[in-house]
């Protein structure tokens, strides 16, 4: 059954996980392929990021590319530390709105 895209969709952690099987699926994948020159011990080396971009490029299919950068940034530790300091943020641009205009 076909069905449009859910543009809306808020992914869960558990959501689309890249499991043993599928990764040995891509690791034989690339083995097959010596144009891909990595060796099997490169793919383990790589696991994470390997997975990290199959499960992007599921959930991209599955919702779109909006839904998938949500795979991207759900463990980044650059946006969990922006998210941290915003409300810092808003009081600093605050405090500096406010005396832009006080009178002196």
């Amino acid at each position: 059954m076909q069905r449009g895209i859910d543009f809306e969709k808020r992914l869960e952690a558990a959501d689309y996980k890249v499991t043993e099987d599928l990764f040995k699926a891509f690791k034989e994948f690339v083995a097959k392929d010596p144009s891909w020159k990595m060796t099997a011990q490169q793919v383990d080396k790589s696991r994470s990021f390997i997975e990290l971009e199959l499960r992007y490029n599921i959930v991209t299919a599955a919702y779109g590319r909006v839904t998938a950068d949500q795979v991207l940034v759900s463990d980044d530790p650059q946006v969990a530390k922006a998210l941290d300091v915003m409300p810092k943020a808003r009081e600093l641009a605050m405090a500096a709105m406010s005396r832009r205009t006080q009178p002196e």
